[in-house]
């Protein structure tokens, strides 16, 4: 792989063609990411031999840009409805980089990805078990539950305002209602 600056931005131009591409079609060939990113298959394939290691390279992107969204949310925060917000705030400017990721079972089996994963998620777990503990969160749902819940109404979110149904202001209030108090009355 080409550590030249110019190696460096067409592997960015890769990945940034294949987030886009594998968020609206999983199955996206490298020939279309190629495509996609104005490049021939043949330089892909340079920097990404095999579609599995796009793939991880492209999580561990998305994992490092989610990552510094979190440095910037103060998990601590009360109520944690402030929490949460400035979570979703951070995250939901994400959508078009990570959230390919809803959709990629494949990564399921990589341990590294995994674990970067549940590091990023251990924050939000800590916030659940701190309300939980306090009584402001039932303690009926695992943490755990809880996490996942919020991830996916995050993505739900990012669809929203991708396909212009939400407005992208609305969205970070909007995951925390639905989150915190579902969808009755």
């Amino acid at each position: 792989m080409s550590t030249t600056p110019r190696g460096n931005r067409t592997r960015s131009r890769v990945l940034d063609a294949a987030a886009r591409l594998l968020a609206k079609d999983s199955g996206a060939s490298l020939g279309e990411i190629a495509a996609a990113a104005g490049i021939g298959r043949t330089t892909v394939h340079r920097h990404f031999p095999t579609r599995e290691v796009l793939l991880q390279a492209l999580a561990f992107d998305a994992l490092a840009t989610i990552a510094e969204g979190l440095a910037e949310v103060d998990m601590t925060a009360e109520p944690p409805e402030c929490a949460l917000s400035q979570l979703a705030a951070a995250l939901l400017p994400m959508g078009p980089r990570v959230s390919w990721l809803a959709n990629e079972s494949a990564l399921a089996r990589d341990r590294e990805v995994m674990a970067g994963f549940e590091r990023l998620a251990e924050p939000l777990r800590a916030l659940v078990i701190r309300q939980q503990a306090s009584g402001h969160f039932t303690p009926k749902l695992s943490p755990n539950w809880v996490v996942q819940v919020f991830v996916a109404v995050v993505c739900a979110a990012w669809e929203a305002v991708d396909n212009g149904e939400l407005a992208p202001k609305q969205a970070p209030e909007l995951v925390v209602e639905t989150v915190l108090r579902g969808v009755a009355r």
